[in-house]
């Protein structure tokens, strides 16, 4: 719907060379994006801006092949045209799609994970996301790597020599303890709790905990307000273990909800959809004349290639299988991209689904 002939009249490629044109795309951001991945471990550059390159990549690639063959971009759905119809269907699929996955999902932590789900408004007043997530080991020997991880902070040196750490903890609401330590001991696949740590760290001016030999520390922050790190050393953050201001200071705040959908909009969904849905899904759609009638939208073997190709590009960096289980977000998806002939609604509706699964694993008791 919305596509016009523009992009068949004014090339006239076979159908292998359209097939051979998309599987080189696509294998080609494989080969750069993995590479990235691996220049990303010795030089900190990429590694703090490691989802800007990927980003770029996915924009750049497809735009390059069409324009090679003098195609327009908003043929392949690079527009945000028609808004009313990709806004009605983005509403539409929020709506239908959100609610039984938001079921679903707590009914398969507490039977199936056994972990108790809270879906309390409060689990989303959080520090900043830049601190979320434990990093990739092995770690940076050259940084105190810093992260939160579920209720703690969680501090690690796994260089030489010794570091200073002071950290001040604003006062819980509820007077909450704030002197529950854990140390922790670096082991190849990661961190283990022991006395073993090579800190020196004195919070709130009047606590020390000094542990000489090797490893980390972890303290609690549930409902903690406010958290200032200030050390003699440079600081990683997060699970992408990007360099950080010393010192850290951090408040709670519900504005990381629209920092992180931004981000998501903008770094992720946008090129992925563009990528996926724009680009691969119209191209194999030209091949692969789309013959299914599902829900009122035209589909073919080009919807299906688009999302298993989108479910194995999330293997490059992470192997886990889990993550093959895009697969079936990508067909709605696509659906979209089909139905409203733009990566509108898909691009808003991808960035809040993984904004919201975020918010969900924050609600993990």
């Amino acid at each position: 719907m919305g596509e016009t002939k523009n992009a068949e009249a004014a090339d006239s490629p076979s159908d292998s060379d359209i097939l051979k044109e998309a599987f080189g795309v696509w294998g080609l951001s494989v080969l750069i994006i993995a590479l990235l991945g691996v220049i990303a471990q010795m030089v900190p550059i990429i590694a703090d801006n490691l989802l800007a390159f990927v980003a770029a990549t996915f924009l750049y690639l497809p735009a390059w092949a069409l324009w090679r063959r003098r195609l327009e971009l908003h043929d392949f759905g690079l527009t945000a045209q028609p808004v009313r119809l990709g806004l009605f269907y983005l509403f539409l699929a929020t709506i239908i799609s959100l609610p039984p996955f938001i079921f679903g999902w707590s009914l398969y932590q507490t039977h199936v994970k056994n972990k108790a789900v809270d879906l309390n408004l409060e689990k989303m007043y959080r520090f900043d996301r830049i601190l979320d997530g434990r990093p990739e080991f092995p770690l940076d020997t050259s940084k105190l790597s810093v992260w939160i991880e579920g209720e703690y902070l969680v501090l690690v040196w796994p260089g030489d020599g010794p570091v200073e750490v002071n950290i001040r903890l604003g006062p819980p609401e509820r007077g909450v303890p704030m002197k529950q330590v854990q140390g922790l001991s670096i082991s190849d696949d990661g961190l283990r709790f022991g006395s073993r740590g090579r800190l020196e760290v004195k919070m709130n001016g009047d606590s020390t905990w000094s542990r000489p030999n090797a490893g980390g520390l972890r303290f609690s922050v549930r409902q903690t307000q406010s958290i200032r790190i200030d050390a003699n050393h440079p600081i990683a953050t997060g699970r992408w273990a990007a360099a950080s201001d010393n010192p850290i200071e951090e408040k709670r705040t519900y504005w990381w909800w629209l920092l992180m959908l931004v981000n998501q909009l903008v770094l992720v969904a946008l090129p992925e959809e563009w990528f996926f849905r724009g680009y691969l899904q119209r191209r194999f759609d030209q091949v692969w004349t789309p013959t299914w009638r599902i829900l009122g939208t035209n589909l073919g073997w080009g919807w299906i290639a688009s999302s298993t190709m989108f479910a194995l590009g999330h293997l490059i960096h992470n192997t886990s299988p889990d993550r093959l289980a895009v697969f079936f977000p990508s067909l709605l998806f696509g659906w979209l991209r089909a139905r409203t002939g733009s990566v509108l609604a898909p691009t808003i509706y991808h960035a809040v689904c993984n904004v919201l699964a975020q918010g969900l694993v924050y609600t993990l008791a």
